[in-house]
C-alpha cells in the first residue's frame, strides 16, 4: 500500500500504519508538525483500538474493523488492514464516508 499516495488522494493531516504493539511501520508526511508526538499517537492509537477490539469480540463475538474518535477541530480514524492498524488524522472538514470509501478501494475490501 502506497501511504504517500493515499495521504495525498484523501486529502488528510497525516497517515500512520502502526503494528499491534503501537510502534509505527511508516507514516506520512514525514515533515508535519505531528513529528514530535507521533509515537504518543501510535501507541494511544493501538491501545484504544486493541482495548475495544477485545470488548468486541469478547462480548459481541465479532471483529472491529474500524474506529472514529472526533473532536471539535481533528479526528482519528483507525482502520484494521491486516496485521496493522491504519490511523488517518484529519480536519473536521474531511469527509469519512469518502475517506472510508477510497480506503476501502485501495485495500481491496469493498463489500458490494
Amino acid at each position: 500500500m502506497d501511504l504517500q499516495k493515499l495521504l495525498l488522494e484523501t486529502k488528510t493531516t497525516a497517515i500512520y500504519l502502526i503494528d499491534n504493539e503501537g510502534k509505527i511501520v511508516d507514516f506520512y508526511p514525514h515533515d508535519n508538525d505531528l513529528v514530535e508526538i507521533k509515537d504518543k499517537i501510535a501507541a494511544f492509537d493501538a491501545v484504544v483500538f486493541n482495548m475495544s477490539s477485545n470488548f468486541f469480540n469478547l462480548f459481541f463475538k465479532t471483529e472491529l474493523n474500524e474506529m472514529i474518535l472526533k473532536s471539535d477541530k481533528e479526528a482519528l480514524l483507525l482502520f484494521k488492514y491486516k496485521e496493522y492498524v491504519l490511523c488517518f488524522l484529519a480536519d473536521k472538514n474531511t469527509n469519512i464516508g469518502l475517506l472510508n470509501l477510497m480506503l476501502k478501494k485501495e485495500t481491496n475490501t469493498i463489500n458490494i
